[in-house]
């Protein structure tokens, strides 16, 4: 079974149900994870075919949170990897030089996604090229939509700039949300100079926020 550590910290029993089932890369890892908890007498061969809507039923129950709440707060204090979605409107500057930081800064201890509100064809070539100065390859990541992660659970979701603050839905499976106003490195136009200097600031500035973010980010 994979347990991935919890994404929705519980502040109380009513939380608990979307927390624990959060915890697991399938559903079949949470029924086991369930069943374990089960009377002996509830067959596991029974118990393995619990349709979502009886397990969520049994989370949900007093005796069930009683009884291993103290175990997933020890889980969600040891969990090995945390995930971050990073937000911006096309998906192709920002949010894509931030995921390529944050996956070299952070290393094993993240896994790091980006998406759009209304994502384009493909990365920017400068944020490519000025990112690669550094060190760091983003030639291989595309632009998405956010509608492919909108029921993930994650420990952070960051918008990088106001229009997709303004246009992001509501993450319940996230324990945190920020807002980190940037300016958009379109604003350069089409003067390669130019273009170069507004990436290279961008670029720096990411880094910057998101090496004191990760340094100040809790255990």
């Amino acid at each position: 079974m994979t347990l991935r550590g919890a994404r929705v910290r519980p502040a109380d029993y009513q939380s608990f149900h979307a927390a624990w089932l959060s915890c697991f890369e399938t559903y079949e890892d949470a029924v086991r994870s369930a069943c374990a908890e089960l009377p002996a007498v509830r067959a596991f061969s029974l118990a393995s075919a619990m349709p979502r809507q009886e397990l969520e039923g049994l989370v949900r129950a007093r005796w069930f949170q009683e009884r291993v709440f103290d175990k997933f707060l020890w889980w969600s204090a040891t969990q090995v990897k945390r995930r971050v979605l990073i937000l911006c409107t096309g998906n192709i500057a920002r949010s894509q030089m931030a995921e390529g930081w944050w996956r070299h800064l952070a290393g094993d201890d993240w896994d790091v996604f980006s998406a759009g509100t209304r994502p384009r064809r493909h990365v920017h070539p400068v944020a490519v090229e000025v990112m690669a100065e550094r060190g760091v390859d983003i030639s291989g990541q595309r632009p998405k939509s956010l509608d492919a992660f909108a029921d993930r659970p994650f420990d952070v979701v960051l918008t990088v700039c106001s229009s997709a603050e303004a246009e992001c839905p509501v993450f319940p499976n996230a324990a945190r949300r920020e807002h980190w106003p940037l300016d958009d490195p379109v604003i350069a136009g089409d003067d390669p100079q130019r273009q170069l200097a507004v990436f290279r600031r961008l670029r720096d500035e990411l880094a910057d926020r998101i090496r004191a973010y990760l340094d100040a980010f809790p255990v």
